[in-house]
């Protein structure tokens, strides 16, 4: 069941890579064919999965012949890795089909804010309310863990928000999106769960703003997107914790 539910999530990586490449243009439908981003020429079934495009096709659109990104191919790997270390984690389970659910969420949020600096609300208001009302029936978030660890977390943030735009003004590298983001995986962690996660993003991103400060300067950190070192701590609590699950 393991290596199942790791091709799974390669399979699922392709549909999060489809999404990934029109919510930020605010194209919300499934429409088929999926096009080649460069010839709009329609793409075989074989050339969608960005694995299979690149163990057939060589990773090249079989029309032009552009190669395919790199990141199609990271989304896929990753979310198969997430989803084979969520299974070693629960099993086959109600709370791997919850979390598998809400690392896929965290893939979506984490490419878009990378290439874009964008978290976007068309997908963080649903999630928001899907991780309220599944934290009633999850393992380990009953009796109002998820709803506590949400306002901590995303009230933490809150206050860094306001605190920025107070004493930073028009140099505020933290925005709204990451607020809500902070409270959706608070209450996915659930309270003690939200202490790790906020341990872990927070030095997950002191350690890329270092790093991109040492070399590639100062600039670099005022444009770096907080979004993906919250999803990152976020899935390691996920995956280890034993407060979640």
């Amino acid at each position: 069941m393991l290596v199942a539910w790791a091709i799974a999530g390669l399979a699922v990586g392709a549909v999060l890579n489809i999404l990934v490449a029109r919510l930020p243009r605010r194209r919300f439908s499934f429409g088929w064919p999926v096009r080649c981003r460069y010839c709009r020429a329609p793409l075989a079934l074989s050339e969608v999965p960005a694995l299979a495009s690149y163990l057939f096709h060589g990773g090249k659109c079989t029309a032009c012949g552009h190669r395919i990104g790199p990141r199609y191919l990271l989304v896929e790997i990753a979310t198969g890795a997430l989803f084979a270390g969520l299974y070693l984690r629960f099993g086959m389970s109600w709370p791997l089909l919850v979390y598998s659910l809400y690392a896929s969420i965290f893939v979506i949020i984490t490419m878009i804010d990378l290439e874009h600096r964008l978290i976007l609300n068309v997908v963080t208001y649903p999630s928001i309310l899907l991780g309220a009302a599944l934290s009633f029936v999850t393992p380990g978030l009953e009796g109002g863990q998820g709803l506590l660890g949400g306002l901590f977390y995303g009230g933490l943030f809150l206050l860094f928000y306001l605190g920025a735009v107070l004493f930073y003004r028009n140099a505020v590298a933290l925005g709204l999106g990451d607020v809500k983001l902070a409270l959706f995986i608070g209450l996915v962690t659930g309270l003690r769960g939200a202490f790790i996660a906020t341990l872990l993003g927070t030095l997950i991103g002191a350690a890329i703003g270092i790093w991109l400060m040492l070399f590639r300067g100062k600039s670099s950190q005022a444009t770096m997107p907080y979004g993906p070192s919250l999803t990152l701590g976020a899935a390691v609590t996920i995956l280890w914790s034993p407060w979640v699950g």
